[in-house]
This record gives C-alpha cells, structure tokens and sequence, in this order.
C-alpha cells in the first residue's frame, strides 16, 4: 500500500492499530519505538500464523489458514509519524520486491489479561472503542501486521517456533546457548546492519482454552 502525497495532511491525524509479535514487544530492544506519548498498548490477541526466524536474530510471520497455528502478540495504537518508522525499521518498500517485511492487514482475536482479567490493556478503553466484530462469541479487530518478505520466507535457514511466542522462545534459546556465545546474538535489528531482501484465531474465555501453541500467552499478558 502506497500513500498518496494528497491525502498527507489527513495521515498525520490518523490512528493506526499495529500487531507486534517480535522485537517490537515490551522488553526487547526496538519497543522504544512504541514508548511514545501518544503510542498506546491497547490490547493483547493472537493471529493465525507461523512463526519463524533466522539465526535468533529476530522472527517473522508466515500467514496461515490452519486454526492450529497461533502467533502471539500485543496491539499498539500509534500516530502517523511512527507507523512511518515502524515501516522503515521492517525494511517495508511499498510498490516495490524488495521489502524485507510487507505490511499487511490482517483480523486480530483479543484474549484475555490473566493479570486484570479484561480484553483491554488500558482502563480507558472499551471493546466498542476498539470496533470489535463478534464471530461466534469471539472478538476481532483488523489490524496491520508486518509478514516476512519473500526473501525471509523462502530462506533455507529459517527455524518454526512452534509455541508462536517469541518472548518465550528467545528466553529458551538463550538459556541453552553456552554463555561465552551469548553476547553475539543481536538482540535487534537496525537498517543499516541488514540488507532489504525481499486470520483469525478464535476468541478464548480462558487461557485454559487456547490452543497449545498459544497457551504462553497467560504467561505474557500480563
């Protein structure tokens, strides 16, 4: 999607809802993007999608169409200035091959906050703020979402995370590296490191009921 130089003045006023499931999430090197005051964390949800990554640098998603595989995440609100330097931190190139990421759109399911026991992170918010669409009892919100460039999907060196939870699978990771290999795993990326290569989960009332490769997110949402 490329935004046309007419419509500008009305982008800045926007609001966007982005799905972050990497090294954009709370405690990882790029979440300083989203500490801004008029950034919020609105909502934690999953998405239908694999998860991979190469060499444990950072992960990206593959969409997929099986109910079985879940991606977890938070939903963020932001201004237009950073939706912008969110697209050039994934390496996004509208209109062209050579995205390492492309932003797409995709349906979000809310889950529950084990902590507060809500759908929302932030007490202000209400799921009609959120224009949630109920399907059968669960609720969903279109989102964006960065997905792995063609050049990250058809890699030969990508690993699954089968538990579609990168906090976790980091952690995990990490705790099996020997410790003198440690500080040489980049934590995450930056554009001038890297060259630019080119849903719905259903709505849980409980984390008991989730899918197994989703079950972290009780452990995450808090």
């Amino acid at each position: 999607m490329k935004f046309s130089t007419n419509y500008q003045p009305h982008l800045q006023r926007s609001r966007f809802r982005v799905f972050v499931y990497g090294s954009l999430r709370k405690g990882f090197g790029n979440h300083a993007l989203l500490q801004q005051p008029s950034t919020k964390l609105i909502a934690f949800a999953t998405i239908r999608a694999k998860l991979f990554t190469e060499h444990w640098g950072w992960p990206f998603i593959c969409f997929s169409r099986s109910n079985k595989d879940c991606v977890v995440g938070e939903i963020y609100e932001v201004d237009y200035a950073t939706f912008q330097r969110l697209d050039s931190l994934e390496g996004y190139r509208p209109g062209t091959a050579w995205s390492l990421f492309n932003r797409k759109h995709a349906t979000a399911t809310l889950v529950r906050s084990s902590a507060s026991n809500s759908f929302v992170a932030q007490d202000h918010w209400e799921l009609h703020n959120l224009n949630a669409t109920v399907i059968r009892s669960h609720f969903k919100v279109k989102v964006w979402v960065y997905e792995g460039g063609s050049g990250l999907q058809h890699g030969s060196a990508k690993t699954e995370i089968n538990s579609g939870d990168w906090k976790i699978a980091k952690e995990e990771h990490t705790n099996n590296w020997p410790l003198h290999h440690r500080d040489a795993t980049p934590s995450y990326r930056t554009q001038t490191s890297q060259k630019k290569i080119d849903v719905d989960q259903p709505f849980v009332t409980s984390h008991t009921s989730l899918p197994s490769s989703c079950k972290s997110i009780a452990k995450t949402a808090e």
